[in-house]
């Protein structure tokens, strides 16, 4: 059985990084004329997944310190100081979602704004608190794997996303003249210093100081962190039946969220194919070494017993 599946998972990495390569050459050719064709940055669609496409991203961290608070239990050695730390580490992360609407829905400064901020955030995450308390402690601790998968894939993929923005320094489409000029193909380096001669202000809603961080796509591997929900089918015995909208699902959702922003003129085709690979790229090594610690612990009960 082992042999067959592993069998069958060497031909699926197979085909997609065939695929993968096959549409990076694609774009290497074609990525100026596919932004020109399907512009349109007063679509509905594209405007909001703009709004959500960041989404699992905010949420991630207050979600996954929710757990793990939830997941503490009194027989554990540092109980007080690990319900403190994840408490902490809940509010900020839950602030950091409220933030992130807040940005999203007020454009304009607002007053009291840290003020709201705070308030909101303490209601937000006392709910969330309250919601899950009663939760069965054993599922919580399950779900404890699933939230260190979310803040290690959400760590990775961020990482990989900053550095390759800075060293890329490549111009966004909306941000270029109509000539093009400052168009440079995705496998050139720019170090952020190519083009800027020919850098065009875009709309007031969208900082020019973020002209430059074109390639890759960071709402594209914001939105492919729910992709990480592919671990609980692994976890919870009573999902395996649904295992594969467990895969369609966050994938739909994450290639949507890709074509939105080469509509709203944000990226490019390669950028988005970019940002894409590195969220799957983060969740199926995360979920791996995840699996590995599972099996670890599973070993040592089954030896203690």
């Amino acid at each position: 059985m082992t042999k067959k599946i592993d069998k069958k998972t060497l031909i699926i990495l197979i085909c997609s990084a065939a695929v993968f390569i096959g549409l990076m050459i694609l774009a290497a050719f074609m990525d100026l004329k596919i932004n020109i064709l399907l512009q349109n940055p007063d679509s509905l669609y594209g405007q909001s997944l703009e709004y959500l496409g960041e989404f699992p991203a905010y949420v991630a961290a207050g979600v996954a310190f929710i757990i793990l608070f939830q997941a503490v239990t009194k027989d554990s050695k540092y109980y007080l100081a690990l319900k403190i730390l994840f408490g902490i580490l809940a509010f900020v992360g839950v602030g950091v979602f409220v933030n992130y609407l807040m940005g999203k829905f007020f454009k304009e400064e607002i007053m009291y704004r840290t003020f709201y901020l705070i308030v909101f955030t303490i209601v937000a995450t006392a709910l969330a608190m309250l919601g899950t308390a009663k939760a069965d402690k054993q599922v919580m601790k399950k779900l404890a794997l699933f939230a260190v998968m979310l803040l290690a894939v959400l760590a990775i993929s961020q990482i990989i996303t900053t550095i390759a923005k800075k060293m890329w320094g490549r111009m966004r489409f909306r941000n270029m003249n109509q000539n093009y000029d400052g168009y440079t193909p995705w496998y050139k380096l720019n170090f952020g210093s190519k083009g800027r001669e020919h850098l065009v202000v875009s709309d007031p809603y969208h900082s020019d100081s973020d002209a430059f961080r074109s390639f890759p796509s960071g709402h594209t591997s914001a939105a492919g962190l729910s992709i990480a929900l592919v671990l609980l089918p692994d976890l919870f015995e009573k999902l395996k039946k649904y295992k594969v909208w467990f895969y369609v699902a966050p994938i739909t959702y994450t290639l949507l969220v890709a074509l939105s922003r080469i509509i709203v003129k944000a990226h490019f085709l390669s950028d988005v194919l970019a940002g894409f690979i590195i969220a799957v790229g983060s969740v199926f090594f995360s979920r791996w070494i995840i699996l590995l610690i599972d099996n670890k612990i599973k070993q040592k009960k089954r030896q203690a017993e």
